[in-house]
């Protein structure tokens, strides 16, 4: 566990908030060592911040029906032999890929 006072930063061997985006008992038995009663930035990502609710606004059932549907679809259609597979497989890690990338770049800088 590693604490860097100059920049707020918190780190640990755990991995625990780089793998699940979770403080971990080791970072907060430091925080309450140091008498820290509030989580720093670093140890809160964007997503579990109150500021998030914005990034929603508009999503409602139609668009949870909208996702469904076309899932339900992609699974039917990419099945439907082995090069519809791999192809699907191959476009649907790609774009999981960018989505994740994109989102850590927002979690790694939480707004004020």
């Amino acid at each position: 566990m590693s604490h860097y006072p100059s920049s707020g930063q918190f780190t640990c061997y755990c991995q625990k908030m780089q793998s699940y985006g979770i403080s971990c008992g080791h970072q907060i038995i430091v925080l309450l060592s140091l008498n820290m009663d509030e989580l720093t930035t670093s140890l809160l990502l964007y997503r579990w911040s109150t500021t998030t609710k914005d990034r929603y606004k508009g999503l409602n059932i139609a668009t949870s029906k909208f996702w469904d549907l076309h899932f339900r679809e992609l699974c039917n259609l990419g099945t439907q032999s082995a090069e519809d597979f791999n192809y699907v497989k191959e476009k649907v890690s790609e774009h999981v890929q960018y989505l994740k990338n994109k989102n850590l770049a927002m979690d790694t800088h939480i707004p004020k």
